[in-house]
């Protein structure tokens, strides 16, 4: 947001790792956030397809909301 360009070598092991970590950080703190205001939230993940796990999404809320 501030216009700055970085140059990232995503080939070094150390760079890659340092950044699967502070994702999954940021996926943890988001998910103890919905959480602790009761909101529900489902994975969805570019390399595999939406469906499935928007059915058990909408059907595990089916169960508990009837």
């Amino acid at each position: 947001e501030t216009g700055e360009t970085y140059l990232l070598d995503t080939t070094d092991p150390a760079i890659r790792q340092s950044f699967f970590t502070q994702a999954n950080t940021r996926k943890l703190e988001r998910e103890k956030l919905f959480k602790s205001m009761n909101i529900d939230f489902v994975d969805i993940y570019t390399h595999q397809s939406y469906v499935e796990p928007l059915i058990r999404f909408f059907r595990m809320r089916a169960k508990r909301f009837h």
